[in-house]
C-alpha cells in the first residue's frame, strides 16, 4: 500500500468502531494529553490500526471522550528513520474521516522570563523554526496540492469562537504569533531575543506538523497554547473542550 492507502485503511477502521459523523475534531499535544490525564476506554494506539502497523509508531492514539472526537500526536520508536509525512498522521486520518474544522491544543512556554501568569494563547500566525515540515518528500495528492497557501493558516471565525469560549471557561486570553522550536536544537537561544522584539512571546515544540498538514488539506484550523497552567487549569480546559463540542450545544 502507498501512504495514502495506509491512512485510509486506518480511518476506515476507526469509522467502523466509532461511526463518526461530526465535522469538528480536536488534536491534543502529547504534553497536554498527559496534563489532562484522560482515561478513555476508546483509546486506540496508532500502531494497532490496520495499515499503520510496523510503521514505527510508539504511543499516540485516537479516541473519543464524552463524544468529543480527539487524537494525540504520533510518537515514534526511532525518530531518525521515520518518514516525516507520518508526523501528521492524526490530521490525515481526521481529514479522511470528513472532519472540516480542527482545534489544536498544546502546552506553550513564554519567551519572557518574568511572565508567570496562566493564559490561553490563540494563534493568528506562526513562525516555523522547528526544521520540520510534513510535506517534505513526495506529495500525497489526495490530501492537497504540492504548495499550499500558508498566508492564512488559522481560521478567524473558529479562533473567535475559541477565544470567547476560553473566557467563559475562566481563562485569560491572548492572541498573536507563536513560534515553533525543535527542543533538540539551539534555535530557541539563537532567536528568542529577536522574536520578543517582534512581539512573539510564546512557543511550543509541538503542533507545527499538524498546522501545516491542516493547511495542506484546507481544513478550517484554530490553534491554542495553554501557558503557565494553574492547579485548576485541567478542569477549565475540560470545560472548554465541552463548550467547543458542537454535539453538546
Amino acid at each position: 500500500m502507498d501512504l495514502y492507502e495506509r491512512f485510509e485503511s486506518a480511518a476506515n477502521e476507526i469509522q467502523s468502531r466509532f461511526l463518526i459523523t461530526g465535522k469538528r475534531a480536536f488534536v491534543l499535544g502529547n504534553k497536554l494529553h498527559t496534563f489532562l490525564n484522560f482515561d478513555s476506554e476508546k483509546f486506540i494506539a496508532y500502531s494497532s490500526l490496520s495499515g499503520l502497523k510496523d510503521m514505527g509508531f510508539n504511543g499516540g492514539g485516537f479516541y473519543s471522550e464524552n463524544d468529543v472526537i480527539m487524537n494525540t500526536l504520533p510518537l515514534f520508536e526511532d525518530e531518525s528513520e521515520i518518514d516525516v509525512r507520518l508526523r501528521a498522521a492524526g490530521v490525515r486520518i481526521l481529514q479522511i474521516l470528513g472532519i472540516r474544522e480542527l482545534f489544536l491544543f498544546g502546552i506553550g512556554e513564554s519567551l519572557q522570563k518574568d511572565d508567570n501568569g496562566e493564559l490561553m494563547f490563540w494563534a493568528k500566525d506562526h513562525i516555523n523554526l522547528s526544521g520540520i515540515n510534513p510535506l517534505v518528500g513526495a506529495n500525497i495528492d489526495e490530501f492537497g496540492t504540492r504548495f499550499p497557501d500558508m498566508t492564512a493558516v488559522y481560521d478567524k471565525e473558529l479562533t473567535s469562537i475559541g477565544k470567547t469560549e476560553s473566557e467563559k471557561a475562566g481563562f485569560k486570553v491572548e492572541e498573536g504569533v507563536w513560534a515553533a522550536f525543535d527542543t533538540d536544537s539551539n534555535r530557541l537561544d539563537e532567536f528568542s531575543n529577536n522574536l520578543t522584539k517582534n512581539s512573539v512571546h510564546y512557543f511550543s515544540d509541538e503542533l507545527m506538523s499538524e498546522s501545516i498538514a491542516a493547511a495542506h488539506g484546507k481544513l478550517n484550523l484554530s490553534l491554542s497554547l495553554l501557558v503557565n497552567p494553574s492547579e485548576d487549569a485541567a478542569e477549565k480546559l475540560r470545560r472548554l473542550l465541552g463548550q467547543l463540542n458542537p454535539e453538546s450545544n
